[in-house]
């Protein structure tokens, strides 16, 4: 399965904390989307952030530990919530994931 422009940004936020299933910092969140969406102009902390916030505000995740890091920047974690899981079951067909596509693509790297 080719992954770039497979499914948007946000999905593939989403699915990195469905993954893991645990608490997943923003930085966390980026390694593991690099290798898919590494090359391409909206993979950025901003936007990355911005899909976590946004996630968080509708309940489809959660944020946790949140503070201030060395720059004065405020940094959290994130983990996905049983209502983001079930909500993940509603996209379309083409941007349902295998999850373990993760795992597969970092092995190819």
């Amino acid at each position: 399965m080719a992954l770039n422009n497979q499914y948007p940004l946000k999905y593939g936020v989403l699915y990195a904390l469905i993954k893991t299933g645990e608490e997943m910092s923003l930085e966390s969140v980026m390694e593991m989307l690099k290798p898919v969406f590494g090359k391409e102009k909206q993979f950025t902390k901003k936007n990355i952030r911005f899909h976590l916030d946004s996630m968080t505000c509708t309940g489809m995740a959660e944020m946790f530990n949140e503070r201030f890091d060395e720059d004065g920047n405020v940094t959290a974690n994130f983990k996905v919530t049983p209502f983001g899981i079930e909500r993940s079951n509603l996209l379309p067909d083409e941007w349902q994931i295998d999850l373990g596509v993760f795992d597969k693509h970092q092995k190819s790297s």
